[in-house]
């Protein structure tokens, strides 16, 4: 177990970010109401993952989706107030994901906008239960972030030139967001792996078609291409590739204090800083995925309400209240007198004696 660390400290908002990268967890501890980084702390297995859990007791636990398990969809939203945005996005979601997906395992989000901007853009991301993705057990009551929504917070409000890419050999996974002209485009994807260089063409090949979808020029996206390459040089195969440009990094620096200036540093937290950025800030809907649909407790008030709420229960409790309107008056009147009755079995002998001694 090794552990990077800023400020070590307890804290009773800790939120906990898990990125499953290779043979190893990536655990970043974050203080949620000062929204700083307390410590990273590598793990090499799940049972070491469960000990750390048990351990820092965290208040949230959100763990990283590799971009190969969602589908990602984007649309773009006129601008707008916020709730007439979050109803169009719904009904778009609707629309392209056809119902196929329980809402347990969709994220919705609104970007921001930036400058020049006219639209909003709204991210929509599809977890299928029919995809094979392991989760350990200590993790299944966790919430899920996919790579895309932790790439997407920390390209909320940033227009840099060159792409985030993360990119896994290990699954073969692809996530990406670069700058376009409506504003950001997002892809997730799944390259070959059969060899470290048909995974790197791979990965290449998506930006570039990204960026040529995406209306960009020629020359445009050649720099793109180059600037990627180079970048990709100081990638190790064994681990994910995490590229973060360095203005994405100064903005991610400002929204979660404590994190590192080192480039090395972020190719191995900047995942997990994007997921804690998501968990804490406007984007939070996006890490609200969980692995099984929650299974509401109702109190005892609440399940009574709930049943007598049900069509044929409210009809015979509506026809049981006419009834005791018609009926009840004569029932009452009649209970009085059997009590009366009861509690003075001689009343008649005691009024014909009362009525004798009047007349006398």
């Amino acid at each position: 177990m090794k552990t990077t660390s800023s400020n070590v400290t307890s804290t009773p908002d800790l939120l906990l970010v898990v990125h499953h990268a290779g043979n190893h967890f990536r655990c970043l501890f974050v203080d949620q109401k000062n929204a700083t980084m307390i410590d990273g702390v590598l793990i090499e297995n799940e049972a070491d993952l469960a000990a750390l859990i048990q351990s820092r007791d965290p208040e949230q636990i959100v763990s990283i989706l590799p971009g190969s398990t969602t589908i990602c969809r984007t649309s773009l939203l006129p601008n707008t107030d916020e709730v007439q945005l979050q109803s169009a996005l719904r009904l778009q979601a609707e629309a392209k994901l056809l119902g196929g997906t329980p809402q347990h395992r969709r994220a919705l989000a609104t970007l921001a906008c930036t400058a020049g901007e006219s639209s909003s853009i709204g991210l929509i991301i599809a977890w299928p239960e029919e995809t094979n993705t392991h989760i350990p057990e200590v993790l299944r009551d966790a919430s899920f972030i996919p790579a895309t929504g932790a790439v997407a917070a920390l390209f909320n409000g940033c227009r840099p030139k060159s792409p985030i890419v993360i990119a896994d050999q290990g699954d073969g996974s692809v996530s990406l967001a670069l700058t376009c002209p409506q504003g950001i485009a997002f892809r997730s994807t799944r390259e070959n792996v059969a060899s470290s260089e048909l995974f790197r063409q791979g990965v290449v090949r998506a930006v570039k078609e990204t960026a040529s979808l995406n209306n960009h020029s020629e020359l445009y996206t050649a720099d793109l291409v180059a600037s990627l390459q180079q970048a990709m040089e100081s990638c190790q195969d064994s681990v994910p590739m995490i590229i973060i440009p360095e203005e994405i990094q100064t903005s991610a620096r400002l929204q979660l204090h404590g994190t590192s200036h080192e480039q090395s540093w972020w190719s191995t937290w900047g995942l997990a800083v994007g997921a804690a950025i998501a968990a804490i800030g406007p984007l939070a809907t996006l890490a609200e995925m969980r692995f099984e649909a929650p299974i509401y407790n109702p109190s005892p008030a609440e399940r009574f309400v709930a049943s007598i709420s049900q069509p044929k229960t409210a009809l015979c409790l509506g026809i049981a209240a006419v009834l005791f309107l018609a009926i009840g008056p004569a029932i009452f009147s009649g209970m009085r007198l059997t009590l009366l009755d009861f509690l003075n079995p001689n009343i008649e002998l005691q009024y014909e004696e009362s009525v004798s001694a009047r007349k006398k």
